[in-house]
């Protein structure tokens, strides 16, 4: 949810990252990850960076505000769910990238990205829409 709407994030096969309005599928942003210089060349010999990438992984999140927050009843509370892409294609030891490819099901690098997607969620309160915690 962004300022109330709610999203779906999709990161697309062409090195981009794209929000979704969930009912109708109307395109709320759209983020190039790819270097601003990057070039596509058909049989990979360029610099973007496109690959598929197809995962059952399901992730929900649930967050204790520590301190505790109290919402009286009409009221709003500001929360941000940051979702860190650069660590989901980690490897095990988070110092080298695997490719997309070998992350696919029943590839070797199956549950360490699925892995690294799960842990990549983390919400908090954040009252001046800054994106980063407030406590």
């Amino acid at each position: 949810m962004l300022h109330g709407t709610p999203q779906v994030i999709f990161p697309g096969g062409d090195g981009c990252l794209y929000s979704f309005v969930p009912e109708t599928g109307e395109l709320l942003w759209k983020f190039d990850c790819n270097p601003k210089d990057a070039v596509y060349e058909l049989a990979g010999a360029g610099s973007r960076s496109d690959f598929t990438f197809v995962s059952d992984v399901d992730q929900s999140q649930e967050s204790t505000l520590v301190p505790a927050v109290s919402v009286q009843e009409g009221g709003t509370l500001n929360v941000t769910l940051r979702v860190d892409i650069s660590t989901w294609f980690l490897n095990g030891a988070k110092t080298a990238l695997v490719s997309p490819a070998t992350a696919n099901k029943g590839q070797p690098n199956e549950s360490v990205v699925a892995s690294n997607i799960q842990n990549s969620f983390k919400a908090f309160e954040d009252d001046n829409h800054d994106g980063l915690e407030d406590h």
